[in-house]
């Protein structure tokens, strides 16, 4: 579709809305500078945190922002570590 992009990290296919690619999370090569504001806002879930560095939205489960690293600004502390075993699924495997 039109402004959909191709991550130029692992070549997965992203909407044009999203400012970072959904499987790496590696950022728009254009800084997602065509991405809607209203667009971005939609992404935002619950225990989404604004990098106080960037400001880029990192997902709940980051314990350091995406595009800086800076650290999550609680240390994570938010981010217990059987939520983290509740994302592996069946037929996942560990890197």
């Amino acid at each position: 579709r039109p402004g959909d992009w191709p991550c130029p990290s692992c070549n997965a296919n992203n909407y044009a809305k999203r400012i970072a690619c959904y499987r790496c999370e590696e950022p728009h090569p254009d800084g997602g500078a065509s991405v809607r504001q209203d667009d971005r806002q939609a992404e935002v879930r619950p225990g989404d945190w604004p990098c106080p560095s960037c400001n880029a939205n990192n997902y709940a489960k980051r314990i350091a922002c995406y595009r800086c690293e800076e650290p999550h600004p609680d240390g994570g502390a938010s981010v217990r570590q059987d939520d983290r075993q509740a994302e592996v699924r069946p037929g996942d495997w560990p890197c």
